[in-house]
């Protein structure tokens, strides 16, 4: 729905979230996400947000 959304309502590409990347092995990628995730948990999305349109 998130995705409709963003590409029909905002005109923006749908968040690819890294789909690219292998996020399954350690790793800077991998590292990135993470860090992303807890400055989420901490209210800061904006890294995370950035990591979701890699």
């Amino acid at each position: 729905m998130a995705d409709i959304i963003i590409e029909h309502v905002f005109n923006q590409p749908i968040y690819s979230w890294g789909s690219q990347l292998d996020l399954s092995k350690s790793g800077e990628v991998r590292n990135l996400y993470i860090e992303a995730i807890k400055m989420a948990d901490a209210g800061d999305l904006a890294p995370l947000m950035k990591f979701a349109r890699q």
